[in-house]
């Protein structure tokens, strides 16, 4: 019982905020290239949202990307086509169906925790990848300007992510990592 009241409550606030997002948003055209470069193969329709302060994705199957109504740095918006391309919201789905089935387990809601921060840390790795300290330090810019933004629904990404992640995210864009090849 505590697992399918868990699921219905999650996924019912997704759907909820999902609908509430999509009517007062605005189709956005122009950035289909962002799309076909980064996910090639995959529909991915743009919205402008108000009162949204960073990028966020919705939708599994049929994913939408979000953004402020004054636009999105392209950096940030890369980083959103690049949940896109990892298919990042099926692995927080089966990380919500963990979630249920554990649900009385702390350690299991660390790990989903945890396993959304790893997404975005690996996202932030996609977009910085090969790129000189410059960018870094603007991609690292766009991070602190939208860090204090929204909570994201269990089904989607959000490119700011809260203050909390912040240093974690920041450090992680300056380390110099090793290939396991």
């Amino acid at each position: 019982a505590g697992a399918v009241l868990l699921l219905l409550w999650q996924v019912g606030r997704y759907f909820l905020a999902r609908r509430g997002v999509l009517k007062r948003s605005r189709p956005v055209k122009g950035l289909e290239n962002y799309a076909r470069e980064i996910c090639p193969g995959r529909q991915v329709r743009f919205y402008a949202c108000p009162g949204l302060p960073g990028p966020m994705t919705m939708g599994l199957f049929r994913p939408v990307v979000l953004l402020p109504e004054e636009g999105a740095a392209p950096a940030a918006l890369r980083h959103e086509l690049y949940h896109i391309r990892r298919w990042d919201v099926a692995y927080k789905a089966l990380l919500l169906l963990a979630n249920a089935v554990h649900w009385f387990n702390p350690l299991v809601w660390w790990m989903v925790r945890e396993g959304g921060r790893n997404l975005e840390l690996c996202c932030d790795d996609d977009v910085v990848k090969g790129q000189d300290k410059e960018l870094r330090r603007r991609y690292g810019e766009i991070l602190i300007h939208t860090a204090a933004g929204c909570r994201a629904p269990v089904l989607s990404t959000y490119f700011g992510g809260g203050k909390q992640y912040l240093k974690g995210r920041l450090k992680n864009l300056f380390q110099h990592k090793k290939n396991s090849v």
